[in-house]
């Protein structure tokens, strides 16, 4: 959990890299693993960091999403 930037709350609460309290009790099975393959991608961005330094802002928030998707999304670019 130290890797991924997330501490214990309470024995069934975690609170995520983002400031999230995530109960392990109500939170749904998809959004856990949501939360859970946010946190993995900063982690691997953070690692990539340290290995090539031209990677420099993506070891704060990682890649933006929505605009890396965008072209793809359109069509334009294949998704791999």
């Amino acid at each position: 959990m130290s890797r991924l930037n997330w501490t214990w709350i309470s024995p069934w609460v975690l609170r995520a890299h983002t400031g999230l309290d995530v109960s392990l009790w109500r939170c749904h099975l998809e959004e856990f693993a949501h939360h859970l393959r946010d946190a993995g991608r900063i982690w691997c961005w953070k690692q990539a960091f340290v290995l090539h330094k031209h990677f420099d802002g993506v070891q704060h928030a990682g890649v933006d999403r929505v605009a890396t998707m965008h072209m793809c999304d359109k069509g334009a670019l294949s998704t791999h």
